[in-house]
């Protein structure tokens, strides 16, 4: 597979930033933008739960170029995940999750859909830093359903 031709310098799709900021947010996920790759290539890398996940937002109704109809073609790699909004992308990657054998003994933390709107809910608006983290987790587990977590 080749990433060559012309590359693009980036175009992302107005729902970006806002589905890297809930991914991030929401699921504590690494995402690594990718907008500038070109060649069909997706606009994030995002690892989450042991697994690695490439994405590509569009704007509601929007279609997918060529070059990466192309790509999604000639993927021989992990799974590939196309959102039109950032709650669209959560619920993909937690569904992957739910599909996956557990990657080097991380173990499932998403077994509900309460749980995951609760999450969201809890997440909105929040900035964290790493104090404040684990007190977010026990208030999470404290109200979740014991087989949630």
């Amino acid at each position: 597979m080749s990433y060559g031709g012309r590359r693009r310098f980036g175009n992302p799709d107005t729902t970006q930033q806002d589905a890297v900021d809930l991914v991030r947010r929401t699921l504590l996920a690494t995402v690594a933008v990718t907008t500038g790759v070109g060649g069909g290539f997706f606009d994030n890398v995002i690892g989450f739960q042991g697994l690695t996940v490439l994405a590509e937002m569009k704007t509601p109704g929007g279609a997918l170029r060529p070059s990466q109809e192309r790509f999604i073609r000639e993927w021989k790699g992990g799974p590939l995940v196309v959102a039109d909004s950032p709650e669209l992308l959560v619920r993909q990657l937690i569904e992957l999750d739910r599909r996956t054998p557990p990657v080097r003994g991380i173990p499932k933390r998403f077994t509900s859909d309460a749980l995951i709107l609760e999450c969201m809910k809890a997440a909105e608006g929040l900035i964290l830093d790493n104090d404040e983290l684990p007190a977010l987790i026990r208030q999470l587990r404290a109200t979740a359903p014991k087989a949630a977590f």
